[in-house]
């Protein structure tokens, strides 16, 4: 090969060597821009979230709402018997009110109260999966109040939303007044049946709940027990 056309194919892979190298460079300078771009969003969103973070330490909460389908209702419902007749309430909806107070920034320590007034119909016989089978012996007007400690732990403190799980313990007091067809007498007493009291231990856990709002916000829980497994109410944060 002559010297002259080694030359010229040299300089041409010098050329492409040196076009390739700028389009590398050029490469890695987009990638850099790219990382430093997306760094500073990823800080100023965390920046944001941060300064959303409060600190409730100190503060109080305080709560009222409704809940649907509670423990009682559950066993009464799909199992519960007494003396031999099946119970068939007509509405499944407790109200409640509490207070909590912030011990900690994540740590809440309150106490609720509940009430449940129920109504419903009377059968005889057993029932299947909440079907009633037997034949209406009489109605029943009953009334089921509980006052229960709790326990919150917040996950998530964001001015206008909280995520948190709770665990309430407490006991329950139940009157029931009964007005029967026909007298019904017990094995035990010697005049009819028509009213009766009693009391039992109850807790609710709760272990998905949301707060959406500021100092006024609604909320929403998940969970199983004395106030129900869907409630929904407002709170007041001072």
């Amino acid at each position: 090969m002559k010297p002259r056309s080694l030359s010229f194919l040299l300089s041409l892979l010098l050329c492409a060597s040196f076009a390739s190298a700028q389009r590398i460079h050029k490469a890695e300078q987009g990638l850099d821009s790219t990382r430093i771009e997306l760094k500073e969003r990823i800080d100023q969103a965390k920046q944001r979230f941060d300064s959303n973070r409060i600190n409730p330490k100190g503060s109080f909460l305080i709560t009222a709402g409704a809940g649907i389908f509670d423990g009682t209702d559950f066993i009464r419902f799909w199992g519960g018997r007494s003396y031999g007749w099946r119970y068939q309430p007509s509405q499944l909806i407790t109200y409640y009110a509490g207070a909590s107070y912030f011990v900690g920034n994540s740590i809440a320590l309150g106490l609720n109260f509940a009430a449940e007034p129920l109504e419903g119909k009377l059968y005889s016989g057993l029932a299947n999966h909440g079907s009633v089978s037997g034949q209406q012996i009489g109605t029943y007007r009953s009334g089921i109040y509980t006052v229960a400690a709790s326990f919150s732990l917040f996950f998530l403190k964001q001015c206008y939303v909280m995520f948190y799980g709770s665990l309430e313990g407490g006991y329950s007091y139940e009157t029931v007044h009964y007005n029967f067809d026909q007298p019904y007498y017990n094995h035990s007493s010697t005049a009819p049946v028509t009213q009766e009291s009693s009391g039992h231990y109850n807790l609710q856990v709760s272990p998905c709940c949301f707060r959406f709002g500021g100092m006024v916000a609604a909320l929403v829980e998940l969970g199983f027990g004395y106030k129900g497994l869907l409630n929904l109410g407002l709170s007041c944060r001072f």
